[in-house]
């Protein structure tokens, strides 16, 4: 099932709903960066133990729907890894743009802004 929901306040109702340990949330951070709450908003309501996987890609505030790699867009990823870690997120992340090639590349970036923000 993709895109059950799109706002914090969608998201909300499934999980009030089904409280069942396998449904999980794929937290996509390019969609979240798109919408009024934005990536800080979306990380402040979710139950991060309910998140299994965090996607990557960078876009433009509130522009299209986009998948770039880190850096051609203006997320800050370094906030963005500060707030979903110390939210208690224990998942995985998962790069969500271009090709092998451009993930591969994308991988190393987002472990630098990482450390950079204090993630190892």
């Amino acid at each position: 099932m993709h895109y059950l929901a799109h706002t914090v306040e969608e998201w909300r109702f499934y999980f009030d709903a089904i409280r069942s340990p396998a449904f999980r949330l794929s937290f996509t951070v390019n969609h979240a960066h798109l919408v009024p709450e934005g990536i800080a908003g979306f990380v402040e309501a979710l139950e991060m133990a309910r998140v299994e996987e965090v996607r990557l890609a960078d876009c433009f505030r509130n522009g299209d729907e986009v998948h770039l790699p880190p850096g051609q867009g203006d997320i800050d990823f370094a906030d963005m890894f500060r707030r979903i870690e110390a939210k208690g997120f224990r998942g995985h992340y998962m790069n969500a743009f271009g090709s092998l090639d451009d993930m591969l590349d994308g991988r190393d970036e987002f472990v630098r802004l990482a450390a950079a923000a204090g993630v190892t």
